[in-house]
């Protein structure tokens, strides 16, 4: 790892999760005016159609490159034990939260939203177990197998040449995308093979933080360029391949956004920035449900797109900060993955402390 203050590094993680929170609530709010929505509205928007587009490119894939980054972080901190102490701290910080979400939170919203058969709703037991049609939980249940899968390599991966592993990871991930079998999309294995390259993009950053930053810094046109390919995505998609360079594209402009918050002094030891990177999972957890009610209940109504925009974003993020918060003040953690521990830096990089 190259040589850089820790705490620099850390500060650092959180911008890019705050940064990658707020995309995924307003992807998830721009994706309701398109065609992909899941509740219909009277008024569909192309431009917040192609804003979801846009993020839609890079989000995801920010998400588990923040994921690898700290993972890495910590590994070379010496912060994991053996493997099966390993595998039992992310169960209770993503299966708890994913099981728990699933059938108390999730579940009755899509039977209240229509959008299963409340005669059926058993049947989404089995979507739980199986990791199919579990709308945004998905990428916990894929995020807990990542971390097994790097776990287990963990060797080879920081011992191996960088070049070959790259090379192995994105064949692995290019053809689980290009392969077209229903199978993958049980348990998540496609995703978890597709992501998992992504996540390896993490922990290359983290390995060669001090040179890629200043890389980034002394390449300014990349900015232009990432945000010109960005654009280009809504317009040109040759499939698989396409996918990854607007992934980095967005993962360049994301990084050079938090390396910009972290030299405004007032923002990066701001208590805000400290609640919103604590929160940043919880906010995950609670506010796609949120859009869907707020959807459902104005879908019937012709509220101007501006304003029904503005509504379902503030309310979503506030809604699902404060629910976080409350989870945390009743005692009930767990639910967020948080366990005994209410402050901890976390593989998912939601930042905290002490035990109780």
């Amino acid at each position: 790892m190259d040589a850089i203050s820790d705490q620099k590094r850390s500060v650092l993680y959180d911008q890019l999760k705050i940064i990658t929170i707020i995309l995924v609530v307003l992807g998830h709010c721009f994706i309701m005016f398109s065609p992909d929505g899941a509740i219909p509205v009277l008024r569909k928007s192309v431009i917040l159609s192609y804003f979801a587009s846009i993020l839609y490119r890079f989000h995801i894939p920010c998400f588990f490159m923040v994921s690898g980054a700290v993972f890495s972080f910590n590994l070379t901190k010496g912060k994991y034990g053996v493997f099966r102490e390993f595998a039992g701290k992310k169960a209770v910080r993503l299966l708890i939260p994913y099981g728990i979400f699933g059938v108390f939170i999730v579940l009755p919203v899509l039977v209240f939203c229509g959008l299963i058969d409340p005669f059926r709703w058993y049947s989404f037991f089995w979507n739980l177990i199986s990791g199919r049609e579990v709308r945004h939980l998905w990428y916990l249940y894929s995020l807990f197998f990542v971390f097994l899968l790097f776990r287990v390599l963990r060797r080879y991966i920081t011992e191996g040449d960088p070049k070959k592993v790259l090379a192995v990871s994105f064949a692995v991930s290019f053809v689980s995308r290009s392969m077209p079998f229903d199978f993958l999309s049980y348990f998540q294995i496609g995703n978890i093979f597709y992501y998992q390259f992504f996540f390896l993009w993490g922990i290359f950053f983290d390995r060669y933080f001090s040179r890629l930053i200043l890389y980034f810094k002394e390449h300014r046109y990349l900015l232009v360029l990432s945000g010109l390919l960005l654009l280009m995505s809504c317009f040109f998609d040759l499939y698989t391949l396409s996918g990854y360079v607007y992934a980095a594209a967005g993962v360049i402009l994301s990084v050079s956004l938090a390396r910009f918050l972290c030299g405004r002094e007032k923002w990066a030891d701001s208590k805000g920035r400290k609640i919103l990177a604590r929160d940043s999972y919880g906010i995950y957890l609670f506010h796609p449900m949120i859009i869907y009610l707020i959807f459902y209940g104005f879908s019937g109504w012709e509220v101007p797109v501006p304003l029904l925009m503005l509504l379902s974003l503030i309310v979503s993020f506030l809604g699902s900060l404060i629910l976080t918060e409350l989870c945390r003040g009743a005692h009930l953690g767990f639910m967020i993955g948080e366990g005994r521990k209410k402050t901890v830096v976390s593989d998912f990089g939601v930042a905290a402390g002490k035990k109780r």
